[in-house]
């Protein structure tokens, strides 16, 4: 350390390091009032402290890095980059896995395929949970392995999925057939629910997209969709993804409906920038509607109906009317739907028992 005296009387004490991503060397200062001793203390203290602030952020000990210094890394990147709403749903996982799963002590270059699979047997979870936990697991050792913390994550191609037997049930209870939509909309006897849900059935918007929708993002053709609720936060705001800011081509008959929404917000005489909105113009109360449809639906159906069991729905209906899955995941939002592709192996295969049953009846020959 070396000391320069300034035209005001004050002091500049400077400290060299070596910067090992330029192959340079490079300084740090820190101005004092004083050049006695106490105050030279004071400054090698500063200045070991902002090398050492410099020099971490280009070393990375990738040998003693444990799991949980990992997980508040990955965190801290999240909190800064992805919506609140990511960042929270991550930050479960990732403080479960901390605390309960993988272990915040264990490092992570001893992490290996057969312990990971050995931590997830011992939470006794479904195989579907198993899988969605897999799923953020690998996510945070990619982001790990990109950021130069782990050096090799060839491992993860080891954890295969679990076999999970109710995919094909869950895929039937994602949607409503004809005859149960049939049933439920008459049972919906509030006008303003019952027209958001045939809104959703017929434009596969999510509801969080319906909510947030303005009047203007409304022409002729199309249903511009660029924002959604957030309805862990409470607030409108921008979608997550690319994808899910798309263009919804307006068909006949949600063009019928948007006709009749204009015409009841008119004569309730409700005054807003959104298409659903509550008496004083706010966006409609997103539990609300959910309790709403949830009673109707296990009263009517015997079993609860999400509001995006909706958007599901309307998936369904278009492929059982031969539009292609791509064309339907465009139209959704998604760059590649695994719930779309679930709904549509149980709709082929609900065709191919309709096909069959009426080749039964024909005689060709």
């Amino acid at each position: 350390m070396w000391t320069e005296e300034l035209d005001n009387g004050k002091f500049k004490f400077k400290e060299r390091y070596f910067d090992e991503y330029t192959g340079k060397n490079r300084y740090v200062s820190v101005t004092m009032d004083k050049n006695t001793l106490q105050t030279k203390k004071t400054a090698q203290k500063i200045l070991e402290d902002k090398i050492r602030e410099k020099t971490s952020v280009n070393s990375i000990d990738t040998v003693n890095l444990t799991f949980g210094e990992l997980v508040d890394k990955y965190l801290a990147y999240q909190l800064n980059n992805v919506k609140l709403s990511t960042y929270r749903r991550n930050k479960l996982f990732c403080n479960s896995f901390k605390r309960d799963v993988i272990g915040q002590d264990i490092l992570v270059c001893k992490i290996n395929a057969r312990y990971v699979r050995e931590q997830f047997d011992r939470t006794n979870k479904s195989n579907s949970s198993k899988n969605e936990m897999l799923t953020r697991f690998k996510a945070l050792i990619r982001w790990g392995y990109s950021n130069d913390y782990i050096d090799d994550v060839r491992y993860l191609d080891k954890l295969k999925p679990y076999k999970d037997a109710s995919n094909h049930k869950k895929a039937a209870n994602k949607y409503l057939e004809p005859e149960e939509i049939k049933k439920l909309l008459p049972s919906l006897t509030e006008k303003k629910w019952q027209l958001l849900t045939r809104f959703l059935i017929l434009s596969g918007l999510r509801v969080g997209e319906a909510i947030a929708l303005e009047k203007k993002s409304i022409d002729k053709e199309y249903i511009h969709v660029s924002q959604t609720y957030d309805k862990n936060n409470n607030i409108i705001t921008t979608q997550k993804t690319l994808e899910s800011c798309r263009d919804v081509y307006i068909q006949p008959e949600l063009a019928e409906l948007l006709k009749e929404i204009r015409s009841y917000n008119k004569l309730s005489g409700i005054s807003s920038i959104y298409l659903f909105s509550d008496e004083s113009g706010a966006p409609i109360a997103y539990d609300s509607y959910r309790q709403y449809l949830r009673d109707h639906s296990i009263k009517t159906l015997g079993y609860n109906v999400t509001p995006h069991v909706l958007r599901h729905t309307h998936a369904s209906l278009l492929l059982a009317n031969g539009m292609d899955i791509d064309s339907i995941a465009r139209r959704l939002g998604h760059a590649n739907s695994k719930v779309t592709r679930e709904i549509y192996l149980h709709i082929m295969e609900k065709l191919k028992i309709r096909d069959n049953n009426m080749l039964k009846s024909i005689r060709v020959l």
